[in-house]
């Protein structure tokens, strides 16, 4: 019997343990009152092709897919943070094909 993965596990971990509010603001839409799990200082290391790598930082709201049931987040449509009183505009979204969404965030204003 399949498990529902979303249901059994993504779930729980987002909206019970470790998720925390944010509203997506999609590019021409409505704002949509979203839960992720954000890190505002994620490590990435990047290989520069050369044999030298580079360890960058930068801030990530970890998210399930179907919260966004009108669309899905893109390259360029804003996210507010209320825990940092923060937005940011998404520069990359990932998915991990099992119903997470990856969001890479640039910070456009904070207080």
């Amino acid at each position: 019997m399949p498990i529902d993965w979303d249901a059994a596990v993504l779930a729980p971990c987002h909206n019970d343990a470790f998720g925390e509010p944010a509203t997506f603001l999609p590019a021409g839409g409505s704002p949509l009152s979203i839960t992720g799990i954000f890190f505002n200082g994620y490590n990435r290391n990047v290989d520069l092709g050369d044999g030298a790598d580079v360890i960058t930082v930068k801030p990530v709201l970890v998210v399930r897919a179907e919260q966004f049931v009108s669309r899905a987040p893109q390259q360029n449509d804003g996210l507010s943070i209320a825990s940092v009183n923060t937005t940011y505009v998404i520069r990359d979204v990932k998915s991990d094909g099992l119903g997470e969404l990856r969001l890479e965030l640039h910070k456009v204003s904070s207080p």
